[in-house]
């Protein structure tokens, strides 16, 4: 509900024009408003967008400016945790929020895990945005699972990634909500360890010549204080 003929209306236009993908609704009824959003207050100035999800009310709490608007629906307009599809993938890559929480589950294991990880979710809103995608899509789950030599799994994988610095993670730990929370509580505060597709790592320390893996490449040739000779 904003009155039309004032600023903060032409915002609210703009911001209509610009995104073709949401439906922009206004009302000047209280009573209809209410139809649409029951929490609202009695105000004259409301914007909020409603979802078909359980995260179904969301209010707008900041000021009508267009950029603001815009990057208010970028960061709520996907569900608490949407399935990745061919049709919303490009949505799903293009959005504003660069860390990334992927869980791949076949869909009849996934249902018992939804509601639980929806808790989880709505605790990192609008910081990580959480993807679910079906295991057994050959062409949408193995080019990720790929990444890390998983391209034969089965069963249940979390992984997240940081498409600020292009980096994966891999939870490595039991599939607990508590280890799914701790891994985003440490892929959000940046505290998080980069996964490496490596081999095992070879208890060579005492060698003269070490043989070197992935997980081993930064420590022992970044992190060296000595020069060393790479033979790749």
């Amino acid at each position: 509900m904003v009155e039309k003929d004032g600023p903060d209306y032409d915002e609210f236009a703009k911001a209509a024009i610009s995104d073709n993908e949401i439906q922009f609704v206004e009302v000047s009824n209280i009573d209809v408003a209410k139809v649409l959003f029951p929490d609202i207050k009695d105000t004259c100035h409301f914007l909020g967008i409603v979802k078909s999800e359980p995260e179904r009310y969301t209010p707008y709490e900041g000021t009508f400016k267009t950029d603001k608007i815009l990057q208010f629906l970028d960061h709520n307009k996907f569900p608490l945790v949407i399935k990745l599809t061919e049709l919303n993938s490009a949505r799903v890559y293009s959005s504003p929020v660069k860390l990334q929480v992927i869980v791949f589950a076949e869909v009849d294991d996934f249902k018992n895990l939804l509601e639980p990880l929806q808790e989880v979710a709505r605790k990192f809103k609008s910081k990580i945005m959480f993807i679910h995608i079906d295991i057994t899509d050959e062409n949408l789950a193995k080019p990720f699972l790929t990444l890390f030599g998983l391209e034969e799994a089965e069963n249940t994988v979390v992984t997240a990634f940081d498409n600020r610095l292009s980096s994966k993670f891999l939870l490595q730990s039991d599939l607990t909500l508590t280890n799914i929370e701790e891994f985003c509580t440490r892929l959000l505060d940046g505290t998080l360890s980069p996964y490496f597709k490596s081999q095992p790592i070879p208890d060579n320390k005492e060698a003269s010549i070490q043989v070197i893996v992935g997980k081993t490449f930064d420590d022992l040739i970044l992190g060296s204080p000595k020069n060393v000779l790479l033979e790749v």
